[in-house]
C-alpha cells in the first residue's frame, strides 16, 4: 500500500509530501526542496 499524499500550508506555499511520480507531471509549477526534502508550491497558483 502506498503512503498517502499529504499536503500542508506554509506561509504562502503548500508543502507536499509523498507525491507519486506519475502526479508529479500533472501539478504545475512543484519544485523538488533539498532542504525539507519535500516538494513546494506557491499556494496561490492552485
Amino acid at each position: 500500500m502506498e503512503t498517502p499524499l499529504k499536503i500542508n500550508f506554509d506561509k504562502g506555499n503548500l508543502i507536499l509530501q509523498n507525491v507519486p511520480e506519475a502526479l508529479q507531471i500533472h501539478l504545475p509549477d512543484i519544485r523538488w526542496n533539498e532542504r525539507t526534502l519535500t516538494f513546494r508550491a506557491p499556494a496561490y497558483r492552485y
